[in-house]
């Protein structure tokens, strides 16, 4: 997670050679700045913005000692959280691998399938065999196209 804003950065040879100088929002865009110092710092910073679902880069001329960096574009997403009670009966279950196939059936360019969480529930031995809930997250930029599939 980033806030708004801008960091200075203390940057330190092999100690601490890139981070994350900035981050802005505009509008449906995120811009995220990097900075490093010498070739494997100013290589990372770089190498962001060759990254799929990067939308725009400019970086700063590199090489030999001096800090440069990065600033990428990338879209702005909304956090997405689908939750399923997971009812399995004692003779057929494993819902949560089906919402994991469905999650990952369901995702593209536009919602990103970040994680899958089961929950433990309260158990009832008579009605349900493993008595847990999933959770799947997405980070979307079209979360109601998401939830309409």
């Amino acid at each position: 997670m980033l806030r708004a804003g801008a960091a200075p950065l203390h940057l330190e040879g092999s100690r601490f050679p890139a981070g994350i100088a900035g981050a802005s929002v505009n509008g449906d865009e995120i811009a995220v700045t990097y900075r490093g110092m010498g070739g494997g710092g100013v290589g990372a910073a770089a190498c962001r913005a060759s990254a799929g679902g990067v939308l725009s880069a400019e970086c700063d001329a590199s090489g030999g000692g001096k800090v440069a960096g990065s600033t990428i574009c990338i879209p702005r997403r909304e956090r997405v959280i689908i939750g399923v009670d997971d009812t399995d009966t004692p003779w057929a279950g494993a819902t949560w691998t089906l919402v994991h196939n469905i999650a990952k059936a369901v995702a593209d360019d536009a919602s990103i399938y970040l994680s899958h969480t089961i929950v433990q529930l309260f158990p009832v031995p008579f009605r349900t065999k493993n008595c847990v809930a999933c959770a799947v997250e997405f980070a979307s930029t079209d979360p109601d196209g998401l939830g309409g599939r």
